[in-house]
């Protein structure tokens, strides 16, 4: 009787070990139909595209890139880039395949201009070590449709929205028309001083196009003295730039950033309208909002040997107190320095040095006081010794900071921009620098 147990259950074990055999045989000579559709749909529509396809990839790691794609039946794929001037204009050909995996997946699997970005070597991608713009060149299919495919990448979730390209814009492309719109931008931002938006709401925005970071930004100063900012990443598009996120302002959407050949203007469209950049001699952004103790700025050097000569009242202050010292056992003087050393104090310094060429520098400390419009003045606290020495022969200069009432102000002349101390009530005097 145990004989025949035993029989009996070694039977059904065998039987157990046939059925899953007999199962697995029947998943494997049967896959998901459903992704094998569509596996073929998206093999059709990268190879029928009549003009190929464009698209932009806005990675984790910052920037933005758009690319051209040219997809072929024999798994060979021609690509172009906005990476660089050079993949701007020469179509480079590598290899991609599509795979099926939980869904269809799109492997560009020998290296390419999709690469670079990805790419490990920060000095190749401009990213981080390791792990370069955290970029991906896998891609699954979210969504196919005639004209254009969503694809997300499967390391990083790079989104990559194709769509499928005009006979004019694939010819735009291969004529290196994306490399035209790196030029127009740089000599925008090189041709214009300070552009910046107007919304029609009394506050202008000033705008940053980073072409190395690939930064859009808006940025203004509200009743608050706050600097308040929105930006987004983009890339070079034949239009213009396309910014990775859309912004917000006064609850209106702001898109993409356009290029007008005709006006030689950039401009965006607001509530459905063309708003054009116009332009300022000197920054949108208030100096005082960026100079002061632990702020962006907090030190003026005025060397004539690196600024110009700009047309200021304090120059013929400087030139007394160059002469002064010089009429102090020839001591000359090398530059003067004003720096805003804590939250209510400042320290006037001046460079010089004597005939053997020793170098020196004399300080005189200052308390700051700041009126309710915000203009300053300087109360004096101590001087160093060296001020105690040569502080008669800089005796002009000294009076100057200490018997004027200052704003914070930008000044520019010869195309160079300086920030600046303005003797309030007088424009054309004020002691001015490079940061």
């Amino acid at each position: 009787m145990k004989t025949k147990l035993n029989y009996i259950y070694t039977l059904f074990i065998v039987m157990g070990l046939l059925g899953c055999s007999l199962e697995e045989d029947l998943v494997l000579e049967n896959p998901d139909e459903r992704l094998l559709a569509s596996l073929e749909e998206l093999q059709g529509k990268l190879q029928n595209a009549a003009h190929g396809w464009i698209g932009n990839i806005y990675p984790a790691g910052g920037k933005g890139f758009s690319f051209y794609f040219e997809f072929g039946a024999n798994g060979r794929v021609n690509m172009l880039s906005d990476f660089n001037d050079a993949t701007a204009t020469d179509a480079y050909e590598s290899s991609y395949r599509l795979k099926a995996l939980q869904r269809p997946t799109i492997i560009f699997d020998t290296y390419g201009y999709i690469h670079l970005i990805a790419d490990p070597d920060e000095s190749i991608s401009g990213g981080v070590r390791g792990s370069g713009l955290k970029s991906d060149f896998e891609f699954a299919a979210i969504s196919i449709s005639d004209d254009m495919l969503e694809l997300e990448g499967i390391k990083n979730g790079s989104k990559l929205t194709l769509f499928a390209a005009t006979q004019a814009q694939a010819e735009a492309w291969k004529g290196g028309e994306i490399s035209e719109m790196f030029r127009i931008t740089r000599s925008f931002l090189d041709e214009v001083g300070f552009p910046y938006i107007d919304f029609g709401d009394g506050i202008r925005q000033a705008v940053d196009i980073s072409s190395s970071s690939k930064m859009f930004q808006l940025s203004y100063v509200d009743d608050n003295e706050q600097s308040i900012s929105i930006s987004s990443n983009f890339a070079f598009t034949l239009e213009g730039l396309s910014l990775g996120e859309e912004m917000t302002y006064n609850g209106k959407v702001i898109g993409n950033i356009y290029w007008d050949q005709e006006a030689s203007n950039f401009y965006i469209l607001y509530d459905g309208n063309p708003l054009y950049f116009s332009n300022s001699p000197t920054p949108i952004i208030p100096l005082r909002t960026l100079f002061g103790f632990g702020k962006q700025y907090n030190m003026l050097t005025y060397n004539p040997l690196v600024v110009s000569a700009l047309p200021s009242k304090f120059l013929d202050v400087y030139e007394a107190g160059r002469a002064g010292l010089f009429g102090l056992s020839s001591r000359r003087l090398n530059r003067v320095e004003f720096t805003i050393s804590g939250a209510n104090e400042a320290i006037l310094n001046f460079a010089y040095n004597n005939t053997a060429g020793s170098n020196f520098n004399a300080r005189t400390t200052y308390r700051i006081r700041t009126d309710d419009e915000g203009n300053l003045t300087f109360e004096f606290i101590a001087r160093d010794n060296n001020t105690n020495v040569v502080g008669s022969g800089l005796a002009s200069i000294i009076n100057y900071f200490e018997s004027n009432k200052f704003r914070i102000d930008w000044v520019a002349g010869d195309g160079n921009l300086y920030g600046a101390l303005v003797v309030v009530d007088d424009d054309e005097s004020y002691f001015y620098g490079a940061f």
